[in-house]
């Protein structure tokens, strides 16, 4: 299964603290897509999802329980096999598995028995830039959050309303970069690079006039 990185804990994709699976492989390329670096699916190596259990277990003896895990992407539904055998196994650490994916549930009929039905919660739905409305589960009003296991509704549904009208990104450190995970606003990006190019201002200005003072 080819999967771009694992995070744990996320407290922005879901309730409670959660493992965060990223898949990569995406043919949708849905505008204004936060993930577009994931639509390459050899752009990263390839994992068996014993292996990624592995490593869920591991975050978990050494961070705390995972009280959830969000898959996402990239589009999980194109590894659906894998992701069939993933979920399998993560039902061993929690039932609460909740899948983004840019298809319709209709579309993915053929995976009720494998893949949905063993869900908590399914978010489902291309992105739309235009129609996003800074809910704090899913990236456009256009999308549908299907609770599939009983009881969830109800978790999610205190999730949604505490954070309601709020967006929260978490950043992690990747190697040299980061990764800011949450649902994102429709200008996130622009934000973010806006922010990014002051700060990089005042790291020069203050790099310069230290400079100065050691000459």
């Amino acid at each position: 299964m080819r999967a771009a990185r694992i995070l744990y804990p996320v407290e922005t994709l879901g309730p409670g603290r959660r493992a965060g699976i990223w898949t990569c492989g995406c043919d949708r390329h849905c505008p204004g897509c936060a993930n577009p670096e994931l639509w390459d699916r050899e752009a990263y190596g390839e994992m068996k999802p014993a292996d990624i259990v592995r490593v869920i277990e591991t975050l978990e003896r050494e961070g705390g329980a995972v009280d959830g895990i969000t898959i996402t992407g990239g589009e999980p539904f194109e590894q659906a096999e894998e992701l069939a055998e993933l979920v399998d196994s993560l039902r061993d650490i929690t039932e609460d598995i909740l899948v983004y994916t840019g298809y319709r549930r209709e579309e993915l009929a053929a995976y009720e028995d494998t893949v949905i039905g063993k869900l908590a919660v399914l978010v489902d739905g291309p992105y739309v830039r235009e129609e996003n409305r800074e809910h704090p589960l899913k990236g456009s009003a256009n999308q549908r959050i299907h609770y599939i296991l009983p009881g969830m509704e109800v978790l999610y549904g205190r999730y949604i309303k505490e954070r309601s009208g709020k967006r929260f990104v978490q950043n992690f450190r990747l190697g040299e970069g980061k990764a800011c995970v949450g649902i994102q606003g429709r200008n996130f990006k622009a934000q973010y690079e806006r922010r990014k190019s002051a700060y990089m201002s005042e790291k020069g200005q203050y790099e310069r006039q230290r400079s100065i003072q050691e000459e």
